[in-house]
């Protein structure tokens, strides 16, 4: 990952822990490991797991806002996961250059044609527009119609093969549709159907 984008996650740490208490040693975790996942390669997958949890903690506390835990949370999320897919294109490549000196012309042409295949299966595939709600996310408003209003833990029991994680980027998304309405902040926060829904 480019450092650009790791600096600007960092800088938003610091201005979303400023609401966190001065002496809390959350706040100093939070800021010790955003710099460790910012200056130490070494470590990076490890510091983030305890970002994340940490980032959970200070949201349940309400010291951080749910859109910004939500917002902080999918950077650390993408970091994490950008990591593996650096190391395991770097071993593809590698294997692919050992093949690519073990094979005749005719194999070579066979495995491009695969590829063009594969490149060609995805150009078909249609995006779905953002307004139209996913399966889950409409469940979850048939749901909120039928009970009226809704923590996120009470999805969370209805929904039991979904993470609460999940449940929270649905909600918010669903929030910013204006299709569901969200209610009070931290642990009392409770979401129903928008009136213009």
């Amino acid at each position: 990952m480019e450092k650009e984008p790791l600096f600007k996650l960092t800088s938003a740490v610091y201005r979303v822990t400023e609401l966190v208490p001065e002496g809390e040693p959350l706040r100093i975790l939070i800021r010790s490991k955003a710099l460790a996942v910012l200056f130490n390669e070494n470590k990076k997958q490890e510091n983030i797991e305890v970002l994340l949890k940490a980032f959970e903690l200070a949201q349940e506390q309400g010291w951080v806002l749910e859109e910004n835990f939500l917002i902080l949370t999918q950077g650390y999320e993408e970091l994490k996961n950008a990591q593996p897919k650096k190391e395991k294109k770097q071993k593809k490549a590698e294997k692919t250059k050992q093949k690519d000196t073990e094979i005749s012309g005719f194999q070579d042409v066979e495995m491009l044609k695969e590829r063009d295949d594969d490149i060609s299966r995805y150009q078909n595939v249609e995006m779905p527009e953002q307004e139209n709600l996913k399966d889950r996310q409409q469940k979850l408003v048939e749901v909120l119609r039928e009970k009226g209003r809704m923590q996120v833990g009470d999805l969370e029991k209805m929904f039991p093969e979904v993470t609460k994680r999940t449940l929270r980027r649905d909600m918010v998304e669903l929030t910013s549709q204006e299709v569901v309405k969200r209610i009070g902040q931290g642990i009392r926060t409770y979401y129903q159907i928008s009136k213009t829904a």
